[in-house]
């Protein structure tokens, strides 16, 4: 069981640090776009939840239901401008290692998503 949650878990990351890659050779407009949808999700994030520890209290279901409210924010984004909606979903991906609760990769990809979220 194990070792199918470390395969998962290697899979998962592998995706983020690939959607990752691709937004830095990005164009312009569209690294601007995302970034000032991680800039919005963060800050919906932050406006809930002091800390992601706050987040991590929450019940799963609780958990998902915020997830899920970022979910659908991608989806009406996603008509106007699909790049704002990338954002959200590498936003939700992070919110993916908070809920596992991986401390070094939480640390590891807030600093990502800072550093994309600066593109705003």
């Amino acid at each position: 069981m194990n070792n199918n949650i470390e395969s998962k878990k290697k899979v998962f990351i592998g995706r983020l640090e690939q959607l990752i890659n691709d937004l830095k050779e990005a164009e312009p407009e569209i690294q601007t776009n995302v970034g000032q949808s991680l800039k919005m999700a963060g800050q919906l994030f932050g406006n809930l939840f002091p800390s992601t520890e706050d987040f991590q209290n929450l019940s799963s279901t609780e958990q998902k239901k915020f997830i899920k409210s970022l979910s659908i924010i991608a989806d009406e984004l996603s008509s106007e401008n699909p790049d704002a909606s990338i954002g959200f979903s590498v936003f939700q991906m992070w919110l993916g290692l908070v809920v596992a609760n991986d401390a070094i990769l939480i640390q590891k990809y807030s600093k990502e998503l800072e550093l994309l979220s600066n593109w705003a």
